[in-house]
């Protein structure tokens, strides 16, 4: 049977595994979808379970901890409680003893009984004691010791004392826990019961007040005189080592002497010893000063010390871990804390005695309290194990199992996967199309047929392909570019093209096939495209079999499924003729530019020529109109004002002509700014009314938007030349007695638009699509006009971001309008700039002599200015034809004005006030430009230089007579 190998290609880097057979695919299948996550399934349950065990032991250990830690807090205050109670027995006891003691000591002394007598002897060393028991056996022993001189006083407090024999003894057998009941008092006198032979424990003259059973009461120790237990001491009667509890006894406030009730430490050691203390502990009891009263024998056994049968445990002052207790339970009167003895960690835990200062504590190792959880631990533990156990003999059947169905599964699926196989080797041997054989797995089943479908679609997409690349094959015949693919070192990958041969290209470097330097350019192209991964277009000029060519390039990278290409694709084309035409037209923009300059220096030089000789027309005109001594016929008057008039004229065709020439040049500028529509129509239709009011023609204006938003952004002059460039024409080709009306409208937010309508012949369609050219005009004869004021008008409008525009009815009228931004209302003031006229009879105070200096080299020009300055009798005008001449004249008369002619023979103008301002006499006097020149740039130059005044030709004489007056000083009177 044919092996059937399945190909798991696993990504390690540029290497793929060698293929494996089916069933081991299958059973590695197996194993890493099923049987490893179920391992890992179990075995995270097992490891839930393991750490389930170990928190539940210490939570055990936490919950049995603090168990312990109430417990044994509980057993110590338990304790200290009981001892206390039984200390407070013994206080309550003495307090009865020590106060009957004071009441009999203040009452007389009564007489011995013979008994007692018969027992007190007095040796000659000044001793006083008793020899004997009392016959019934319930007698004190009695010893004054002779420390101090034992008087008849003395006697009579032993005889006052002896009274209370019953009661001495009743204390001592009501409490098993005291061993003596005794008195001693400041004279050394000592009384105790259960008696004792004193000979043998007492020495003669001995001091009781410098033991501690005694001072341990005096002021000085105990100045609040209350009850009060010593340190431990070594008894003087042979009991060992006790503790007294103390009263002290005050006669006639002062101390007489002490009541103590004593209580070995053997009898404190019975008690610990009988404590019962759970999960092995002891106890351990501390006097006031920090020293053992009682260790129990397990507590000697866990300090490391044998018990003796007198309890001292003094050797427990040497031991290194004591010390750390005892500061520890003398800091706190109560409280649980952990210790180390002897390396063993213990919980130790205390209670403060009160009354007493004693420390009874408790120890319990720490072993004991987690002896429990430790062994609940244990057995989760050992479940665990078990459980693990189990898993692995189910796992090994389980794998054993599954490798079976791996083997059955493997073979069922062999035999429809060989004959896919085959079905795609046939395929791929250009046999498309194939027959499905099915199968009983459905997804197998499926695959077959769809391997049989792909095999007929790849024979038609296969037939698809051979027919679109001969489509491709045509479409590069017939087209000039060419196309290449190129390497990141410059070698031809690919070419489509029909002017080469494929294998003249394919492998070779850009250098070889169009230069070096050619060839380096577009390589450093080429690794810039594949850098930043964006197209960029190269030209170069190359030489080619048929001569020199311009060829652009455009590079672009080469972009797959993966990513971008180490390689781009570059479309030449030949740019030859296209580059051919980019010079053609460079040099024609070259030659406008030219005859622009020239234009521009035409129309400077004609504004200077013209306005030189209307200078003098208009001024001879103007002074013959103005005289103030020869008045003129009625003729004459009208023959002057026609040549004003047609002078006038002649001047707005010259700045029409030079307004649209500095338009056109791109040197008009325009100061936007608010300005109020309402009160700028108002001034131009005031301007407009006298030659309206000469046909009878009314005007009027009316808002369709409030005057109050008619605000707009504009050049104010611009705009007024605008309006009445369009009412004046509304004038000149409306009807006689007609209607002019403008209006004021918001067609859109944000923008006005300002309408003048007419009741003229109106404009045919023809003459609308030339009216806003330049020197077009209307065809009615007899109206004077340029035909360039539309042409100024809507190129001003569009500079002020506006428009202006036209629609006419022939035979009903026009209506012209100018639309433009509105801008927030503001409040504008607005001066009417009318211009003033020259008053017929003008006077003026009488001044001393002025001398006005006039250099001109045109004879015309100076007799009129001569003739004109001659209505002031106090100004003499000199004159000169040149700059030299006037320098000498102004040297020797230091004139008060001069004026000066720009344009002179030799000197200009402007080098003449160079050296005026030179000289000291003449460098103050105010000199005036008289200049034909008018255009804003010389206007904006000559008071740059430093003129006073700068007066443009023809000569305006209101202007000219009131700047002269002023620089002059002259007063006028009208």
């Amino acid at each position: 049977m044919k092996s059937w190998f399945i190909s798991a290609r696993r990504s390690k880097g540029s290497k793929q595994d060698p293929p494996i057979p089916l069933f081991r695919w299958i059973w590695k299948s197996y194993i890493r979808t099923a049987l490893i996550p179920l391992v890992l399934v179990e075995l995270l349950f097992v490891g839930l379970y393991f750490l389930s065990g170990i928190w539940t032991k210490e939570q055990t250990i936490i919950h049995s901890k603090k168990n312990a830690d109430e417990e044994l807090q509980r057993i110590a205050h338990r304790e200290a409680n009981r001892m206390e109670q039984q200390l407070s027995g013994i206080e309550s006891l003495g307090d009865v003893l020590h106060r009957q003691i004071e009441y009999r000591l203040a009452e007389p002394a009564p007489s011995l009984s013979a008994d007692d007598a018969s027992r007190l002897v007095q040796q000659p060393n000044g001793s006083y004691y008793t020899v004997r028991d009392r016959a019934d056996g319930g007698g004190v022993a009695v010893f004054y010791s002779g420390h101090t001189p034992v008087t008849d006083t003395g006697k009579q407090k032993v005889a006052q004392l002896l009274q209370l024999q019953p009661l001495f003894k009743h204390v001592q057998k009501s409490q098993p826990m005291l061993t003596w009941v005794y008195y001693t008092d400041h004279d050394s006198l000592a009384v105790l019961y259960p008696y004792l032979d004193v000979r043998k424990r007492f020495q003669y003259g001995m001091d009781f007040t410098s033991h501690s059973f005694y001072y341990e009461a005096d002021q000085k120790h105990n100045p609040q005189r209350h009850v009060r237990w010593t340190n431990t001491y070594l008894d003087l009667a042979g009991k060992g080592w006790m503790t007294s509890c103390l009263f002290p006894v005050y006669y006639r406030d002062r101390l007489e002497g002490v009541v103590g009730l004593d209580v070995t430490l053997n009898t404190i050691s019975r008690y610990v010893l009988n404590l019962d203390i759970p999960w092995d502990g002891y106890g351990m009891l501390l006097g006031r000063d920090g020293a053992v009263l009682a260790l129990s024998d397990r507590g000697v056994k866990d300090w490391e010390k044998a018990g003796t049968s007198a309890p001292s445990y003094s050797f427990l002052q040497d031991h290194p871990d004591f010390p750390v207790v005892r500061k520890l339970v003398q800091a706190e009167k109560s409280g649980i804390t952990h210790v180390d003895i002897n390396g063993k960690n213990r919980l130790l835990a205390w209670e403060t005695i009160p009354g007493t200062g004693w420390r009874l504590l408790i120890y319990t190792p720490e072993q004991s309290i987690y002896m429990e959880a430790n062994r609940l631990g244990s057995e989760l533990m050992q479940v665990g194990m078990w459980m693990l156990a189990g898993l692995f003999v189910f796992y090994v059947g389980f794998f054993i199992r599954q490798y079976y169905q791996a083997g059955q599964m493997s073979s069922r699926l062999l035999h429809p996967l060989t004959r896919m196989n085959d079905m795609v080797r046939r395929i791929g041997q250009g046999k498309y199309r194939q027959e499905s054989a099915g199968s009983e797995i459905a997804e197998l089943h499926d695959a077959e047929q769809l391997i049989a479908g792909m095999g007929e679609r790849l024979g038609e997409a296969r037939h698809e392909l051979e027919e679109r690349e001969q489509d491709l094959q045509a479409l590069l015949q017939s087209i000039d570019d060419i196309i290449f693919e190129i390497d990141e070192d410059g070698v031809y990958v690919n070419v489509w093209t029909h002017w080469m041969k494929y294998e003249e290209i394919i492998g070779k470097k850009l250098t070889d096939r169009i230069g070096e330097e050619p060839g380096r350019v577009m390589q450093e192209a080429v690794l810039r495209v594949l850098t930043s991964g964006q197209p960029e277009v190269l030209e170069q000029e190359l030489t080619v079999p048929w001569g020199r060519r311009w060829f652009q390039t455009r590079i672009a990278p080469v972009f797959n499924r993966t990513g971008m290409k180490r390689t781009v694709s570059a479309l030449v084309r030949d740019i030859t003729e296209k580059k051919q035409m980019e010079q053609l037209l460079i040099l024609a923009r070259e030659e406008a530019e030219k005859a622009s300059l020239a234009k521009s220096q035409f129309l400077s030089s004609m504004s200077h020529e013209l306005r030189t000789p209307m200078n003098a027309i208009l001024g001879f005109a103007q002074l013959l109109e103005y005289h103030p001594h020869e008045t003129l016929t009625s003729s004459q008057q009208q023959s002057v004002e026609e040549i004003l008039k047609a002078g006038n004229h002649l001047l707005d065709l010259i700045d029409d002509v030079l307004d649209l020439a500095r338009i056109e040049a791109g040197k008009t500028s325009i100061m936007l700014e608010p300005v109020d529509v309402d009160l700028l129509l108002q001034e131009c239709t005031a301007l407009i009314a006298p030659l309206a009011d000469r046909r009878s023609i009314t005007c009027t204006i009316r808002y369709e938007l409030s005057p109050e938003l008619a605000v707009v952004m504009a050049d104010r002059i611009r705009l007024k030349q605008i309006l009445l460039n369009l009412l004046s024409n509304a004038v000149k080709y409306n009807q006689d007695g007609g209607l002019i009306t403008v209006s004021v409208e918001e067609p859109q937010p944000d923008w006005v638009r300002i309408t003048v309508s007419d009741t003229g012949c109106g404009i045919t369609d023809v003459q609308k699509s030339v009216i806003f050219e330049s020197f077009q005009r209307g065809e009615q004869e007899g109206i004077e006009g340029t035909g360039i004021g539309l042409t100024i008008a809507r190129q001003l409008a569009r500079l002020m971001n506006g428009d202006v525009q036209v629609r006419s009815t022939p035979g009903v009228g026009s209506d012209f309008w100018i639309d433009l931004c509105r801008c927030e209302s503001v409040s504008l003031k607005h001066v009417n700039a009318n211009e003033a006229k020259l008053p017929r009879n003008r006077s003026h105070v009488h001044l001393p002599l002025r001398k006005v200096l006039y250099i001109e080299d045109n004879s015309a020009n100076l007799m009129l200015i001569s003739r004109v300055l001659s209505r002031y009798p106090d100004v003499e005008v000199l004159c000169a034809s040149d700059a030299e001449l006037g320098m000498e004249l102004a040297q020797v008369h230091e004139p008060h004005v001069i004026l000066l002619d720009l344009h002179l023979p030799g000197m200009n103008g402007y080098e003449a006030l160079r050296r005026l301002r030179a000289y000291p006499n003449t460098k103050h006097i105010p000199v005036v430009a008289i200049s034909a020149h008018a255009m804003p740039r010389e206007v904006a130059r000559g008071k740059a230089a430093g003129f006073a005044e700068y007066i443009t030709k023809p000569l305006h004489l209101p202007d000219f007579l009131t700047t002269m007056e002023k620089l002059l000083g002259i007063e006028t009177k009208q």
